[in-house]
């Protein structure tokens, strides 16, 4: 498991029953079980920021790290930080 920290944006979107919704672009780039986590603790208020950039914190395979840094819309300069996670309790 890799541990990374990625610049992306908000994306609006309506859920099942119409509401509003906000999600981060990567979301379209992660596999399900990966997972990610607003590091900057934007205020919903403030969604859409302005410039519409804020940082999340992922835990993803190579494979979709990898799949970020070739994406045209990221490319390797978004990711800020990665680490392979070891679980030692395995």
């Amino acid at each position: 498991m890799i541990k990374a920290q990625v610049i992306t944006w908000w994306t609006q979107g309506v859920d099942e029953e119409g509401t509003p919704t906000n999600t981060p672009h990567i979301n379209t780039l992660r596999n399900p079980g990966e997972s990610w986590m607003d590091v900057t603790g934007q205020p919903t208020e403030n969604i859409n920021p302005d410039p519409n950039m804020f940082v999340v914190e992922l835990w993803c395979s190579q494979a979709t790290l990898d799949a970020i840094a070739a994406h045209p819309d990221y490319g390797p300069e978004a990711i800020l930080t990665s680490e392979e996670i070891v679980d030692e309790s395995i």
